[in-house]
C-alpha cells in the first residue's frame, strides 16, 4: 500500500514537472513569436520610413533642379548658408504652420487672411534676410579688397603669374577673402578661364571696386601692361574710399536709426493699444475699413522708411 502511494506521488510530481516545463517552453515560444512579430513590424516601419524618406528626397531633388530651385540656390550661396533650396522651402512651410497655430490660439482671425499674410510675410522676410546676409558678406569682402589688390600686386611684382598670385593670396589673407580667392584658384585649376572665374566671384561679391579690379586684370590679360603697378594704385584708391565711407556712415547713423523707428514705433503702439483697449484695435483688424486704414498706414511707413534710407545713402 505504501509503495502504491509513493508511486502515485511520483506520478503526480512528474505530471506537475511536465506541466511546469510545458508552461515554461510555451512562455518562451510565445515570447519568441512576439519578438519575431515586433521585429517584423519594426522592419516594415523602417522600410516604409525609408520609402517615405526616399520619396521626399526625390521631391527635394526635383525642386532643387527646377529654375526656381536653382535661383534660390544662388541666393543661398551668396548668403553663405549651407542649406539646400528644398530645406529652405520646408522651413518656410513650418513658419506658415506656426502662424496658423498662433492665430488659432490668440487672434482667431479669418484663416484665408492669415494664410495670405503668412505666405507674403514669410516670403518677404526670407528674401530680405538672404539679401541682407549677401550684402553683409559682400561688404566684408569689399573691406578686404585693398589688401587683396596689394597682395596680388606683391605676388606679380615677385614674378608670379596671376593664377599663382591668386593662389598665394588665398593662403595668406583672412576670411572671407581667403575662401573667395581659393574658389577662384580651384576653378582656374579645373580649366575655367580667368574671365569666367572672376565673373563668378563678382556674382557672389558684387561691388564697384571689385568690378574695377576685375576689369583691370582682364584688360591686362588682353592688352598687356604693368598689372602690379595698376593693382597697387587701386589698393591705395580703395583704401581711401573705405575711409571716406566709414566717415559718412558715422555722420548718417542718427537718420538711419530714425528710419527704423518709423517702422517700429507704430507697431509697438498698436500692440500697446490692443492690450489696453482691445475693442478699438479689433475693429481695425476685423473690419474691411480697418484693413484699408492699416494698409494705408503700412504703405506710408514703408515709404517713409525708404525715403529716409534713400536720403542717407551717399555714394562715394
Amino acid at each position: 500500500m505504501t509503495g502504491a502511494v509513493q508511486g502515485i506521488g511520483y506520478l503526480v510530481g512528474l505530471l506537475l514537472t511536465g506541466i511546469l516545463a510545458g508552461l515554461a517552453v510555451g512562455a518562451h515560444l510565445v515570447h519568441y513569436l512576439e519578438r519575431r512579430e515586433i521585429s517584423g513590424r519594426a522592419q516594415s516601419l523602417v522600410a516604409r520610413s525609408a520609402e517615405a524618406r526616399s520619396f521626399l528626397l526625390d521631391l527635394g531633388a526635383r525642386f532643387d533642379a527646377s529654375p526656381r530651385g536653382q535661383r534660390l540656390a544662388r541666393q543661398l550661396e551668396a548668403a553663405d548658408l549651407s542649406l539646400r533650396p528644398h530645406e529652405l522651402l520646408a522651413l518656410q512651410g513650418f513658419a506658415v504652420f506656426v502662424a496658423f497655430y498662433l492665430n488659432a490660439l490668440f487672434l482667431h482671425l479669418d484663416p484665408f487672411l492669415i494664410l495670405s499674410l503668412a505666405l507674403f510675410g514669410v516670403r518677404f522676410a526670407t528674401g530680405r534676410y538672404l539679401a541682407h546676409r549677401a550684402r553683409r558678406r559682400a561688404l566684408r569682402f569689399a573691406e578686404q579688397l585693398p589688401e587683396v589688390a596689394d597682395t596680388l600686386a606683391r605676388g606679380l611684382g615677385a614674378g608670379q603669374t596671376i593664377v599663382q598670385a591668386i593662389g598665394e593670396a588665398a593662403g595668406r589673407l583672412p576670411p572671407p577673402a581667403a575662401g573667395a580667392l581659393r574658389r577662384v584658384y580651384q576653378q582656374l585649376l579645373l580649366g575655367y578661364s580667368l574671365g569666367e572665374a572672376l565673373e563668378h566671384l563678382y556674382q557672389l561679391y558684387p561691388s564697384p571696386d571689385l568690378e574695377l579690379m576685375i576689369t583691370a586684370i582682364l584688360a591686362q590679360q588682353r592688352a598687356g601692361g604693368n598689372l602690379a603697378r595698376v593693382l597697387q594704385r587701386l589698393a591705395i584708391t580703395m583704401a581711401e574710399r573705405r575711409s571716406m565711407q566709414r566717415e559718412i556712415r558715422a555722420l548718417t547713423e542718427e537718420p538711419r536709426f530714425s528710419a527704423i523707428l518709423v517702422i517700429a514705433l507704430p507697431l509697438a503702439f498698436l500692440l500697446l493699444f490692443r492690450t489696453i483697449m482691445p475693442g478699438m484695435v479689433d475693429a481695425l483688424i476685423t473690419q474691411p475699413l480697418g484693413w484699408v486704414i492699416l494698409g494705408i498706414s503700412l504703405a506710408m511707413q514703408i515709404g517713409g522708411f525708404l525715403l529716409i534710407r534713400r536720403i542717407t545713402r551717399v555714394e562715394v
